[in-house]
């Protein structure tokens, strides 16, 4: 598992976050991601974000896309 290799090759501290099979998966990853933000904000941090998931870019009407995650 990835996490392993992180902590024990590299000495980081990891956090593993399942995105649910939700109506709206970015939601859920921008809560993660700003969460974790939130608690470890600093100099010395790093935020590594590893999705295995499925995802499609839609864009709208004015040509702005965005990324729909499928979980």
């Amino acid at each position: 598992m990835l996490e392993t290799i992180f902590a024990t090759g590299f000495g980081f501290g990891c956090t593993v976050r399942r995105i649910q099979n939700s109506r709206n998966p970015q939601v859920d990853l921008n809560h993660h991601i700003l969460t974790h933000v939130r608690e470890h904000d600093g100099g010395d941090n790093l935020l590594i974000v590893y999705y295995t998931g499925h995802g499609v870019r839609i864009e709208d009407d004015k040509g702005c896309s965005r990324l729909q995650l499928s979980a």
